[in-house]
Parts: structure tokens; sequence; C-alpha cells
């Protein structure tokens, strides 16, 4: 009995060991159960934070894309800065002829229209960047012949030009309006012999033009002598004009033109003849670099006339009537320039 007791109280005793450790050990398991779902929790935090670097690299490509962009008005400003070093719209041009003619007359004739006496005109035009304006001065001097004296007393053998004007483009430049003044003026010329004192002349101008597969234009102008004792040369002119260029290459082209003046004379006394005029030009310009060029032409004019007008040797003026061959000349020009 007694020992069917003690087995009894050592069962009841190692069961309630067994049970108290069994409550002792379910609260730490617990804990291990809760201890991974804590863990998920200490890792969302590095992932809270990750994102926060990611934005760091995001400003790294504007920098690229924006460096480009300050570049670019720097290097569109410089090229119009290189353009006009290149040109600056200032033409110098030098001509020689072996005839002037001026609206269909042999100016520096002795004798005859076909009178072969050398021109020299030297030119500058300046261009005023791209406001249509330009002005320029244009002379004509008389190098041979045996009436030279005889020309520049009269005026016509020194001859000087000053002009400003103004075109005006329209269309994309299809068409182009012009507006020009000219003052001319003989500063060694004999009062007596010229009929005044410096004589001098003005010729306000407008003109129309229209750039198609042949250029077509038209001038009116008014050649107005300032002083009475040279009213008979006052004249309006209308000029119609074609013409056509062509390029072959860099280096070489080839201008067309043909031209016919039509006169009418301002006074009573002034000529009867001269009062049509008709040339046909052909030139090739040449390059030679992308400044200078030469331009070899011919040429050849006509115009009305009944009489022919000269000096004599003594330097009187003295006339005759004109024949079929003194209604004509041809002659030959070349020309060489800069453009800057």
């Amino acid at each position: 009995m007694n020992v069917k007791l003690r087995i009894f109280t050592v069962t009841r005793i190692s069961a309630a060991v067994c049970l108290a450790l069994l409550v002792m050990n379910k609260p730490a398991a617990a804990q291990e159960e809760a201890a991974p779902e804590e863990a998920p929790a200490e890792e969302a935090a590095p992932e809270a934070v990750a994102p926060a670097p990611a934005p760091e690299p995001e400003p790294a490509p504007a920098p690229v894309a924006a460096e480009p962009a300050p570049e670019q008005p720097v290097e569109a400003t410089a090229a119009p800065a290189e353009e006009e070093k290149k040109s600056a719209g200032v033409n110098v041009d030098v001509g020689l002829a072996t005839i002037y003619n001026f609206r269909g007359l042999n100016t520096f004739m002795e004798n005859s229209m076909q009178d072969q006496n050398a021109l020299f005109a030297p030119s500058v035009t300046w261009s005023i960047f791209d406001t249509g304006l330009y002005l320029g001065s244009w002379g004509a001097y008389q190098l041979s012949g045996n009436n030279k004296k005889e020309m520049v007393d009269v005026g016509l053998g020194h001859e000087q030009d000053l002009y400003i004007g103004y075109d005006l483009g329209l269309a994309d430049d299809l068409l182009t309006l012009s507006f020009a003044f000219t003052y001319y003026f003989y500063p060694f010329a004999d009062e007596d012999a010229a009929g005044a004192a410096n004589p001098s002349i003005i010729e306000p101008l407008v003109g129309i033009s229209i750039a198609t597969v042949i250029d077509i234009g038209l001038n009116i102008s008014y050649f107005h002598a300032i002083q009475d004792g040279i009213a008979g040369l006052r004249h309006a002119y209308f000029n119609f004009s074609l013409g056509k260029s062509f390029e072959f290459n860099n280096i070489f082209g080839m201008d067309l033109g043909m031209g016919l003046g039509i006169k009418a004379w301002a006074n009573d006394d002034s000529p009867t003849d001269n009062r049509f005029d008709l040339h046909f030009d052909w030139a090739i310009p040449i390059h030679l670099t992308e400044q200078l060029y030469v331009s070899p032409a011919l040429h050849f004019s006509w115009t009305d006339l009944e009489t022919v007008t000269y000096l004599d040797d003594t330097g009187a003026e003295a006339s005759r009537d004109a024949t079929a061959g003194d209604e004509y000349m041809v002659y030959g020009s070349i020309n060489f320039g800069a453009d800057f």
C-alpha cells in the first residue's frame, strides 16, 4: 500500500514537473515564432531606405541633356559672325572698255561711232548689310584718243558719279522694287567749252524687276541738268531690259542681256535723234576665288542718228549727216573686281 502510494505520488510529481516544463517552453516557442514576424519588419526598414538613394542618380541625366543646349546658341552666333567677316558688302571694281557707251552714244568719239577710245571706269559700292540700301561712286576717264583734252574741257572726259539706292525684295525676291538717285558732276570741265562751270546733273530713278526664267526689268528716270547752260541734256529715260545668267560650275558662268532705251527730250532745243537705243551684251564672269573675279564681255549697240556731232581738229564742234554705219558700235570690255 505504501509502495503504491509512493508510486502514485511520484507519478503526480512527474506529471506536475512535465506540465510546468511545458508551460515554460510554450512562451519561448511563441517568442521564437514571433521573432520571424518581427524580422520582416526590420527588413522592411532597409527597403524603405533603399529607394531614398535611388532618386540621386536621376539628376545625372539632366546635366547630360543640358550640356549641349548652352553650346547651341554659341555655335549659331559664331556662324553669322564668320559670314559677316567674309562679306562686308563692299565691292571694288575696275572696268576697261574700248568705247564709253552712254545710252547709245559713243561718248569719246572723234569722227565716228566706231572710234575705239578707251574708257577707264573704277567704282566702289557698299551694300549696307541686309537693309537693301547701297551707295557708291563710279568714274569715267578717257585713256586714249587725240581728243582727250577737248573731252575733258567739255566735261565728258572726266566724269564723276555718286549714287545711293534701295532695293526692296518681295515674294521671296521674285519681285524687286528699286529706287536710286545719281549725281553726275564734271569737276575739270571748262565753263566756256561745257556751257557751265562744274556741270552737274541729278537723276532720280524708280524701277521694277521680275526674276523668272528670264529676268525682266523696267527703269524710269529723269536726267536733269542743273545749270541752264546745259538744259538741252534734260530728258526722261525709259529702259526695258531682259537678262539671263548661267553658272556652269563654281568658276565659270555666262551673262546674256539686252536692253531698249527710249528718251523723251524735255526741251524744244534738245536733239531730234538718239531717241532710241538698243544694246546686246555677252559676258563670261570668271570667279578666281570666293572674292576675286574677272569678267570679259562683248557689246553691240545701236541708236537712231540723223547727224553725227564731233570735235574737229581745232576743238570746235562740228557735225555731218549720219549714215547707216554711224548708228551702231561694237566694242569689248573687261572688269576686274573683288567682294569684301
